[in-house]
């Protein structure tokens, strides 16, 4: 899907960081609401549109902010071991090795089980939801009155879920939406999610894995070996890659040129960024080891 070359990645590094500010100054020099002759207010391009929702989908929350600035300070700060810490023949400071820190692979918790544990906590919830919504719903209409509160008193999205034929729908979307998550974290990790420190533990670690075997093949993804803190990684990414490599013409599974998808990835995604970080405490083990890094 993606071309490993130094000259993507100085691309996407560049590019990636300054999606937004190209967003804001094509806004600016449009102005905030372009408005017809009636007044009224005139849509932007599809495009354009499904593009700014999922950005907006894509916004971490404070909690989960701290935990992408914590990770990434303690990869890329690299730490000097004073002299008394040091071998004994390597007294020489060109022999000392620096210390950093890099996430145990394979993680205790990869992203695979991660997204497994939204599936499962969000199929329980709309199953729960539905049956108490229909059975406010009996007892309404046993008494005579009307349901007002609509069935949405726990928080749920329970208004869009009022049959049988709707809670499948929902469980088969979400589905989807969790298998492209994994297949876009797949194809974008060697390449936009990972440190200068951690391409060679990537190396290394792929190089263990025979890829004649279909099983191996599958253990082998990153979905399948890395922890949440690279999921938090992709969802920064996620406009960039969408914008680039999702927007062709003729592409009948793009996400970015049908409303319908855009609205139920964005949907989605806030909904799976609310279940980590409701459960920060259990997707971040923190698990990390010290490995010494040429200065």
């Amino acid at each position: 899907l993606f071309d490993d070359t130094i000259e993507n990645r100085k691309r996407v590094g560049e590019n990636s960081g300054k999606l937004k500010q190209k967003e804001d100054t094509k806004k600016r020099k449009r102005g905030a609401a372009t408005t017809t002759e009636n007044g009224a207010e005139c849509s932007s391009s599809p495009l354009h549109r499904n593009l700014q929702l999922i950005t907006r989908a894509c916004e971490l929350p404070f909690t989960l902010q701290t935990v992408l600035c914590d990770d990434r300070d303690k990869i890329i700060v690299k730490v000097y071991p004073p002299p008394i810490l040091t071998a004994p023949g390597c007294s020489s400071k060109k022999e000392q090795k620096n210390i950093t820190m890099l996430h145990v692979i394979p993680a205790q918790l990869s992203i695979v089980d991660l997204m497994g544990q939204y599936i499962q906590t969000k199929k329980q919830e709309d199953l729960e939801a539905f049956a108490n919504y229909h059975r406010r719903l009996q007892r309404d209409s046993s008494g005579n009155s009307s349901c007002s509160d609509g069935g949405g008193g726990d928080g749920s999205s329970i208004d869009d879920i009022l049959t049988k034929e709707d809670l499948k729908m929902n469980k088969k979307k979400r589905k989807e939406f969790a298998l492209s998550v994994l297949a876009l974290m797949d194809a974008s990790l060697p390449l936009f999610l990972l440190y200068a420190e951690e391409r060679d533990q990537f190396t290394k670690l792929m190089a263990q894995f025979p890829k004649e075997s279909f099983d191996q093949t599958r253990k082998r993804q990153p979905s399948h070996l890395y922890p949440a803190e690279f999921l938090l990684r992709l969802f920064l990414k996620i406009p960039f890659l969408l914008s680039e490599f999702d927007a062709k013409k003729n592409n009948p599974t793009s996400i970015l040129l049908s409303d319908e998808k855009a609205q139920d990835f964005a949907r989605f995604l806030s909904e799976l960024i609310v279940f980590i970080q409701k459960r920060v405490d259990e997707s971040f083990t923190g698990n990390y080891q010290a490995v010494e890094v040429d200065d």
